[in-house]
């Protein structure tokens, strides 16, 4: 089963473990694929599920509120973004939205409708355009989030998440991210002899060799320290992690 990237084999089994009279209820748990009604929300309690797993100490709603039987998801997600997005921010496994969230169980029922019939000799396939699908030119690919979450993470890549790596042009020309993106550089950046921050010179006395003169500034925030949680039997993330995509 599909899950965010981070969380391996180990620390999916000992979730599923852990939390199997919540995630395998008799009328609403994962087992009920095949039951659209009685299932709705079962692939977003374990997603909830493997999170409450890995940083049990910083969230602090218990398991039997995240993982009651719902379909209302919002204020929970929300709740556990604002408590673990600065230790998932690095390592790039942020607890998605609930948009996406529900578009990855859309996903994960039209996978399991294809697999229950596999027995068969001839199958029904779902519509993948009712299924968290998007049909373009070169076929149809996964839709990622809802539109509007999608302008807005873009606009935060754009501004408040760029960083350079300017070492020989003082972020003077459009070779630097933050210039070219019209914006001022910032305490983040690696650049060196800046001249693009608004006010005085940054690192002025370190070196400038090399012949890179700017890295393109796509890179991720990245924090000081990664004080990721792991679970009580000390689980690490895993191999073998599929990411949303």
């Amino acid at each position: 089963m599909c899950s965010p990237r981070g969380f391996g084999p180990a620390c999916i089994m000992k979730t599923c473990l852990n939390f199997a009279t919540l995630l395998f209820d008799e009328k609403s748990g994962l087992q009920n694929a095949k039951d659209e009604e009685s299932s709705r929300g079962a692939y977003i309690r374990y997603i909830l599920a493997l999170f409450k797993k890995k940083y049990s100490s910083k969230i602090k709603k218990r398991s039997e509120e995240i993982l009651a039987p719902t379909t209302q998801f919002q204020e929970i997600v929300t709740e556990m973004q604002r408590e673990t997005w600065v230790h998932t921010l690095e390592s790039k496994c942020m607890l998605p939205s609930e948009e996406c969230l529900n578009l990855r169980e859309k996903n994960w029922r039209f996978q399991m409708k294809i697999w229950l019939q596999a027995t068969k000799p001839q199958i029904s396939v779902p519509d993948p355009k009712d299924c968290g699908w998007e049909k373009t030119d070169s076929g149809f690919v996964l839709q990622a989030d809802s539109n509007d979450n999608i302008k807005k993470q873009k606009t935060i890549f754009d501004t408040i998440m760029r960083k350079c790596s300017c070492k020989s042009s003082k972020c003077t020309t459009n070779r630097c991210g933050c210039k070219k993106n019209g914006s001022l550089c910032s305490s983040l950046c690696e650049c060196i002899n800046c001249e693009n921050t608004g006010h005085t010179q940054r690192n002025p006395t370190q070196s400038t060799e090399g012949n890179d003169d700017c890295l393109d500034s796509d890179e991720d925030i990245l924090t000081s320290d990664d004080d990721t949680d792991t679970d009580d039997d000390g689980d690490g993330e895993g191999a073998g992690e599929e990411s949303y995509s």
